[in-house]
């Protein structure tokens, strides 16, 4: 990562009050992914979420913890595991649109030919990933 998009993704940190601690656990650990419950993961279901992070370091994120879940689903053998992503609404965003990170998530699905779907029971402010066993590392 760069110096200044580096910089920018501390001064995001700082500003973050409420966000900071979780904020902190996923920037500061590449490894990260949060499983919800023990019933999710026994079912293979994973969540991240991308509220406050720089565009270019969410990207990076989820290509990360996309080729981590693979891993997983090798070593555990498992038939398919589930990612949500969350990437909000766009409520914050200028005219309230979640363009710019939702929309290069969902090209960076789209390129690797990576099963998913926008949930509609939170107007599309997560995307539904299946990690199956076509799913290669991208």
């Amino acid at each position: 990562m760069d110096y200044a998009i580096n910089k920018l993704y501390i001064k995001k940190e700082k500003k973050t009050d409420k966000k900071q601690d979780k904020f902190q656990v996923i920037t500061t650990q590449n490894t990260y992914l949060e499983e919800n419950t023990e019933d999710q993961y026994q079912e293979g279901i994973y969540q991240i979420d991308l509220h406050q992070m720089p565009l270019v370091r969410a990207i990076e994120f989820v290509r990360t913890q996309i080729n981590q879940l693979i891993e997983i689903k090798q070593k555990r053998k498992q038939s398919k595991i589930q990612l949500i992503i969350i990437t909000g609404r766009g409520n914050h965003s200028v005219g309230q649109l979640p363009i710019l990170k939702k929309m290069t998530v969902l090209k960076l699905l789209k390129t690797h030919n990576i099963t998913h779907a926008l949930d509609p029971q939170t107007k599309e402010g997560q995307i539904i990933v299946t990690i199956k066993a076509d799913t290669y590392m991208i």
